[in-house]
């Protein structure tokens, strides 16, 4: 089940990633793979997360071929060493959406989102920015029900 849209006002965020190929088969074993190795690099550079494992969605090649990155918010930028790379995302308008319940619903809250954004008619002034922080993922919820993930899609950047 997902929540309104919202539109919020947010600083600019440094994330620590690692950037793959995935499928909708197989999404959810890359990501895990991805988070726990940039956990891994940010503990042996002495840094903590600064908040919810995330994902974004970089690139839908087809139907079965996505570019998608997963990590990490980070307090300060750190020196990237590949795979892990270190982006910024610009302080902006975001326009989000909580998603409550199992995570095959995501797609659904997607959509919703992304039909939002239409009827909305708000302009783009950059390659479309989304992403997932997930809150309560169902690796650490045997009651899907309660699993939450907040979409975020960015509609237009500081200036």
């Amino acid at each position: 089940m997902s929540g309104k849209v919202e539109i919020i006002e947010a600083p600019a965020q440094w994330m620590a990633l690692i950037k793959t190929k995935t499928s909708p088969q197989t999404i959810g074993d890359d990501q895990r793979r991805c988070c726990a190795q940039v956990k891994a690099y940010l503990q042996a550079q002495g840094v903590e997360p600064a908040g919810h494992p995330v994902s974004f969605y970089y690139q839908m090649e087809s139907p079965t071929v996505w570019t998608i990155g997963a990590g990490f918010p980070i307090a300060a930028p750190i020196t990237g060493d590949e795979p892990v790379q270190i982006v910024e995302i610009p302080a902006g308008l975001l326009a989000t959406l909580l998603h409550v319940g199992p995570y095959y619903g995501l797609k659904e809250a997607w959509q919703t989102l992304e039909s939002w954004h239409q009827e909305q008619r708000y302009p783009l002034d950059r390659t479309p920015v989304f992403w997932e922080s997930h809150l309560i993922h169902p690796d650490n919820e045997p009651d899907q029900s309660k699993c939450q993930a907040r979409l975020y899609w960015l509609l237009s950047v500081a200036r």
